[in-house]
């Protein structure tokens, strides 16, 4: 199947879906950063400073996509744990 055919028949099947009465996909319509990098690495050199008897320099770039995948999944968790009613998300 080529890829466009198979988009349309993923559409088909997606609004089937709807009609049926199930939920809508999952669609991630953001996938930049959600983080603040410089804010971050202020915070980390300055807990660590107030921590440790030395002083970091650097900081791996992979502590940023992890912080930045921590982000989202709490987001998530915090959408999922609201009622489906409503228009606040406390």
């Amino acid at each position: 199947m080529s890829p466009a055919a198979k988009k349309v028949a993923d559409g088909a099947a997606a609004r089937q879906k709807l009609e049926d009465g199930g939920r809508p996909p999952c669609v991630v319509a953001h996938k930049g950063s959600l983080i603040n990098e410089a804010a971050c690495r202020r915070f980390i050199f300055d807990y660590a400073k107030g921590s440790r008897f030395h002083e970091f320099g650097r900081i791996d770039p992979s502590v940023f996509a992890e912080l930045n995948g921590v982000l989202r999944k709490h987001m998530r968790h915090v959408v999922s744990r609201n009622p489906s009613c409503g228009k606040t998300i406390r």
